[in-house]
Order: structure tokens, then C-alpha cells, then sequence
């Protein structure tokens, strides 16, 4: 059975108005994605959807910077959307920097129901150190601006924060801060750029875990406006539940996952654009997941060593392919966050079973 959910990531502009120093976004890449582009990849993903079990569509709004791409390209691409699955739950997501947010933009993704994810990264000197414009002027006074914005408006949106080695112990601040604003958040690792921008600014193997055991010990002491936190939230509800929390620790995302560039081309995931399937323009959706790397992919869960013995593997699966090629390993090698997966998996088990047993657990 396939994922009941068909993820289409679309990136309607490659390039990005900020210059954030890790940032992967492809400023050369100018142009934005034609409407017949997108009408022939939506049309295409139909089809395919009408062959297979999934139950709902979630599309994913990503770049660059999306909102690049102006508002009336956005309107015009609803009406495409609506034609393309009348019959289908759908969610639209929008992953932002949220600079050129202005009350009409925020006024028309509330009326058409988008979930809005900004990026910020922390506390005024986290996040302008790493999240700058093009002229190198700061941006989190704007961002925090636009996030005043969206709450007057009633417009729903949670946050997206990359972790560097800026964050290292700084747990308390980064906690105390998001929990302040109240939103939904997401903690992304750092990976590897592939014009090797960001080295100076990647943690060592490890330190991405014990910031999660950190914030976790912090955010399931919460008892007042505790914010959903993820990964963690999904990792607790995988450990105490069963099955695969996130697309990165499922048994394959071929599928059910697809990424597709301003010129056609498709790709499982906006990140993952160094493995080209092919064009949306020349094959259906099922041709593009044929080729020899989607078969390895396929296969990977079983084919690390390591993993197959763990006691991780029905939560994990041996990570995600992408961040294995991002590290300059092959797509079948196990992710590279192995170790720092381990340490907030033990760690979640151990608070656990300090609940069961009412003795309290040692980080």
C-alpha cells in the first residue's frame, strides 16, 4: 500500500531575494515557471494519482523563494489546481523567508487556506548571522514584522529554523524564544551545500541530537502553551506508536514524493536536485520513478548493514537518501545524522519509560 499522501513539492522560482550564508538556492536560475509547465506537471500527477491508492494531495510551495513568483501567479495557479483535483482532499504549504509578504499576499493565501512555514532562525543575533539580504543588512527585524503581520490578519503559519553550530548550547534561548511566540516549529539539520557555502557553519557529527535531547527535556516539562515541536513531536508519536515518523525515516519516499523545478524537471525533492528523473513535460509520473537510482532507493532499507539489525529500523529506515548524497555518500549509504538519530530515539525512549516506571531519567 502506498502512502495514503501524494506530496507534489513545486518551486515556481529557483532564485531567492536574501543571501543567507548556507543557503543551496541557485541565483542563476531567474526565471519563473511557465503556467503551461505547471498545468502539464499537474495535469500528469492526476493522471497518475487515478492509477494508484493515494487519498490526498499535499502541495508544497518551495524555491528559492516562492512568493518570487508574484500573487497573480498564484491565483492563476489555483484555478489550474482546482480543475486538476476536484475530487481529492488537498493542503497547500508555502515555505517562506516572508519578506515580500504584504497584506494583499497575506489576505489571499488565508482565503485560499495556505499553511504558511518562515524561516527564522532564532533570537535576533542567531538569526542575523546567518539570514542576510543580498546587501548583507539583517532581516530579522522584517521577518519578526511580517510575523505581527500574519497574526493581525488571522493568517496560519509556523516556523522553520535550520540548525547550525550558532545554536550549539544555546538551547534555553533558542526554547524560550520560539516558545514566546507561541507557532508551530520545525527544526531542520544543516546540510552540506553543494558549492561547499556553508562548512564553517556545520555541526560536528552528533551535535544536531543533543540539541533535540536538550530542547526535548525542556519542551515535555512544559505544561503551559507548549508548542508542537518537529521532529519531536513525530518522533515521540513514532516511538510510542509505531511507523515512520517523517518522509526522511520512511521506507522510501519513491511513490509518493515529487519535486518539480521551474523548467519541468523532476526531482523527489526541491533539496534533492542533483538526481534528475526526468522531465514532467516527456513522461508520466510512473516513468520517472523506473529509473536504475529510484530502484536503489527502493531497496536501500535493506541493504545497509548496519540498519538491519538496529533496533531504529521501524522508525528510521536508515534515514534519509538525500542527506546521504548532500555528505558526498552515495544514495544508497545510510544518512549521515545516523548518530544523532540514535542519541534522541534513546533519549525519548528513556523519558518513556521514566513515565511508566516513575523514576526519572538521566540525559
Amino acid at each position: 500500500m502506498p502512502d495514503p499522501v501524494f506530496t507534489l513539492m513545486i518551486e515556481p522560482v529557483k532564485a531567492c531575494d536574501l543571501a543567507c550564508r548556507y543557503c543551496y538556492a541557485d541565483n542563476h536560475w531567474k526565471n519563473p515557471m511557465d503556467l503551461d509547465i505547471l498545468g502539464t506537471a499537474l495535469a500528469r500527477v492526476c493522471a497518475y494519482l487515478d492509477q494508484t491508492g493515494h487519498t490526498e494531495v499535499h502541495i508544497i510551495w518551495h524555491g528559492g523563494e516562492p512568493l518570487m513568483a508574484g500573487i497573480e501567479f498564484y491565483r492563476q495557479s489555483l484555478s489550474l489546481i482546482s480543475s486538476s483535483f476536484p475530487d481529492i482532499p488537498l493542503r497547500q504549504f508555502i515555505q517562506t523567508n516572508g519578506l515580500l509578504l504584504d497584506r494583499e499576499f497575506c489576505l489571499f493565501l488565508k482565503k485560499n487556506n495556505f499553511e504558511v512555514g518562515i524561516s527564522l532562525d532564532g533570537p535576533k543575533e542567531i538569526h542575523d548571522a546567518l539570514r542576510i539580504q543580498k546587501t548583507g543588512a539583517p532581516t530579522w527585524a522584517k521577518v519578526m514584522e511580517k510575523l505581527d503581520l500574519m497574526a493581525d490578519l488571522d493568517l496560519f503559519f509556523g516556523i522553520c529554523m535550520t540548525f547550525t553550530n550558532r545554536s550549539l548550547n544555546r538551547e534555553k534561548t533558542i526554547f524560550d524564544f520560539f516558545t514566546s511566540l507561541g507557532r508551530p516549529l520545525r527544526i531542520n539539520p544543516l546540510i552540506p551545500s553543494r558549492r561547499n557555502k556553508n562548512k564553517n557553519l556545520l555541526p560536528s557529527s552528533g551535535d544536531y541530537g543533543r540539541f533535540l535531547c536538550r530542547i526535548f527535556d525542556r519542551w515535555i516539562r512544559t505544561e503551559n502553551r507548549r508548542i508542537p515541536i518537529s521532529p519531536l513531536d513525530t518522533y515521540l508519536s513514532a516511538i510510542s506508536q509505531g511507523g515512520a515518523p517523517e518522509c526522511r525515516h520512511r521506507p522510501s519516499c519513491i511513490g509518493n514524493h515529487l519535486g518539480i523545478r521551474p523548467n519541468g524537471e523532476a526531482v523527489l525533492c526541491s533539496p534533492f536536485d542533483v538526481l534528475i528523473l526526468g522531465s514532467i513535460l516527456e513522461h508520466p509520473v510512473s516513468e520517472l520513478y523506473e529509473s536504475s537510482a529510484c530502484t536503489r532507493i527502493r531497496g536501500r532499507p535493506k541493504s545497509i548493514p548496519e540498519c538491519i539489525l538496529c533496533e531504529n529500523k521501524p522508525v528510521c529506515h536508515g534515514g534519509c537518501p538525500q542527506f546521504a548524497s548532500a555528505f558526498g555518500g552515495a544514495i544508497d549509504d545510510k544518512d549521515p545524522l545516523c548518530r544523532d538519530y540514535k542519541l534522541i530515539f534513546s533519549h525519548i525512549r528513556k523519558a518513556l519509560a521514566s513515565l511508566e516506571t516513575g523514576i526519572p531519567a538521566h540525559g
